[in-house]
């Protein structure tokens, strides 16, 4: 079967937690995953701004920092590429907390098993794929509002201006 590749990094302070995800990693028919493991959340924050990733797979606890951090980081730079946060304990604040931050998926190791991983991976990269094409149409129009020689202004039903552009 020819299966897509699918590049990861994993952010992980844990080298056991980190051979559990490849070995479920490797047990897909369907995707080749290429991993690549990071421990430390500084040298991490480089590897998510170089963009050769698909998708992300970050742990909770890392040390002084948390994974929510790096979740965080990634959407405010802009990094349209899915994070999947790992946690070892389900806590609804941290899943809530997650997905506000712009998590594609929340998952608790313990309930972590090969198909749920490679379901979590398809589902993250579908909706990432999804907002990427909305930014792509965002900047479009944005760009179609913001150059018009016409003017044009964006208003409520009872005639608040929202926006108007120079012309």
């Amino acid at each position: 079967m020819n299966s897509r590749l699918i590049n990861v990094l994993i952010i992980e302070d844990d080298e056991d937690d980190v051979l559990i995800v490849r070995k479920f990693l490797k047990q897909s028919e369907f995707y080749r995953f290429e991993t690549t493991w990071e421990s430390s959340p500084v040298k991490a924050r480089k590897l998510i701004e170089d963009g050769e990733f698909d998708v992300f797979l970050i742990d909770y606890r890392l040390g002084a920092e948390n994974g929510l951090d790096l979740v965080r980081y990634a959407h405010e730079k802009n990094i349209l590429k899915p994070s999947i946060l790992l946690t070892g304990q389900g806590d609804l604040r941290v899943d809530v907390d997650a997905s506000r931050f712009g998590a594609a998926d929340y998952i608790i190791k313990s309930e972590l098993n090969a198909s749920m991983l490679e379901r979590s991976i398809r589902y993250a990269l579908t909706q990432g794929k999804v907002i990427r094409e909305l930014d792509e149409k965002e900047k479009k129009y944005s760009s179609l509002f913001e150059r018009s020689v016409d003017p044009i202004f964006l208003a409520t039903e009872d005639f608040k201006l929202l926006n108007v552009n120079k012309s």
